[in-house]
């Protein structure tokens, strides 16, 4: 699994931080960056974002995994 690092997308007052890989060269780390803060109101950042789920859903155990988000270049994605 790759290194990442973390990357504030918010403000330092109220921080929401992602991961990206380390891996990512400057343009796609630009890229992703510029995507997580055009759509930063459509993450659930805690369980009181996520409206319509239980409390007892939420208290579930799930297993937890990092995941790399990788770009395509050809596509502009």
């Amino acid at each position: 699994m790759d290194e990442t690092i973390p990357i504030n997308i918010i403000s330092n007052d109220d921080p929401k931080t992602v991961y990206i890989s380390v891996t990512c060269i400057d343009y796609e780390r630009e890229q992703l960056i510029a995507l997580f803060e055009e759509f930063k109101d459509i993450f659930a950042w805690s369980y009181v974002d996520l409206k319509g789920l239980t409390l007892t859903l939420s208290n579930m155990p799930f297993p937890s995994r990092r995941i790399s988000l990788m770009f395509d270049n050809e596509n502009g994605l």
